[in-house]
């Protein structure tokens, strides 16, 4: 019996690998019309930026959290495009960093542009709200295209 449960063990698993499996042409979209692309739209990756910060003297995660609050706001009144944010906290130590400030962008034009703009509007006045609580250097800003 233990023999009959092995052949139907080995036998299911060989069958479950087999790479020669017919396609199911019903599901198949029959229409060959070219789809049409704007080139004037972005072509790039999305891509994920993190930014190494650094806690400051004043620094507690209240003053994170209220600083949040008023970064999502800033972000929604210049209507950056960008798909979304996040904080990850390591699990060790490292005197280069305490936490990572992560931007989502849908691309590397959307990213610049928001920058650009960032920086010639709100730059100024966010480094005035976030002094002595977190920091960042521009040379700690990493992107990568996600795949």
């Amino acid at each position: 019996m233990k023999n009959l449960f092995a052949v139907i063990l080995i036998f299911s698993l060989l069958t479950g690998c087999d790479n020669n499996q017919e396609v199911n042409t019903s599901l198949v979209v029959k229409d060959t019309d070219p789809v049409q692309t704007d080139t004037s739209m972005p072509t790039s990756q999305p891509i994920v930026e993190y930014i190494w910060q650094k806690e400051g003297p004043d620094f507690s995660e209240e003053k994170l959290n209220e600083l949040i609050v008023k970064w999502n706001a800033r972000i929604d009144a210049g209507k950056y495009d960008m798909d979304g944010a996040n904080i990850l906290r390591p699990r060790f130590e490292d005197e280069r960093f305490n936490f990572i400030w992560v931007l989502l962008w849908p691309s590397q034009e959307a990213r610049d542009v928001a920058w650009s703009d960032w920086n010639a509007n709100q730059a100024s006045d966010w480094g005035k709200e976030t002094a002595n609580v977190f920091s960042y250097s521009p040379e700690n800003v990493y992107g990568f295209e996600s795949s």
